[in-house]
């Protein structure tokens, strides 16, 4: 990914059209305003935006890893972090943040067909896991992979966001994404019903539809909209 540096030494601006999957999917359902402004935030991204959750992101993970899907590892999570000393604001606001999500994890993880049935969760793919689309980079990075038979049959998405909760179309434009470049990366097909998407604030769940095809093409278009709006946002 190329970066420069604006004339605000801090500010750092993404020269090529990139954007994460999460937030494609909330761009696909947003008006104009809130369009450019998602644009905006990709081409200059705050660091701490990417970084606010990782430790709530870690610690589900971890849950997910566990033989027993023992609550008790995100118990131990917000105990660990409730004791944290934050020294500025923003460190207290993503200590905060993170016990908040993996609070209103546990209030509904339990009750998830997710964990019903027999499947295997291993660790996802690091953040150059990507897909690009129309001349834009989407970052897809999912955190959990789920395998069958030790073949990989599926994967999981993270979503966190109080501000903007997904709605369904949303989440299936995420799923259909995630399905796209699992089959993409290990060169077969992935069954719809093997991806999720996890709305932590919202507590739901989502599966990735069936019928993807329409999905694509607003996927495509909307690619390359961000394409050709890239070069005119301006810091």
């Amino acid at each position: 990914m190329q970066k420069t540096r604006t004339k605000f030494a801090s500010q750092i601006e993404r020269t090529s059209p990139r954007i994460t999957v999460n937030k494609m999917g909330e761009y696909l359902c947003a008006f104009a305003a809130r369009r450019a402004r998602i644009i905006y935030d990709a081409k200059y991204p705050k660091d701490f935006i990417t970084t606010r959750y990782s430790k709530a992101e870690t610690a589900i993970k971890d849950f997910f890893l566990n033989e027993n899907k023992d609550s008790q590892l995100i118990l131990q999570a917000i105990d660990q972090l409730s004791k944290q000393k934050p020294t500025n604001k923003h460190q207290h606001e993503v200590i905060y943040s993170c016990i908040e999500a993996l609070t209103e994890f546990l209030k509904f993880i339990g009750d998830s067909d997710l964990l019903e049935d027999d499947r295997g969760f291993f660790d996802g793919i690091s953040k150059s896991a990507s897909m690009t689309i129309s001349g834009v980079k989407i970052s897809i990075r999912p955190e959990i992979l789920i395998h069958d038979k030790k073949e990989i049959s599926g994967g999981v998405k993270l979503y966190f966001s109080k501000s903007f909760p997904l709605s369904k179309t949303s989440s299936e434009y995420i799923g259909t994404l995630l399905m796209k470049y699992l089959e993409q990366e290990y060169q077969k097909p992935i069954k719809a019903r093997n991806c999720f998407v996890i709305d932590i604030f919202n507590k739901t769940i989502y599966t990735a539809p069936k019928a993807y095809i329409k999905r694509l093409q607003d996927i495509e278009a909307a690619c390359t909209e961000i394409s050709n709006q890239w070069k005119f946002v301006q810091f």
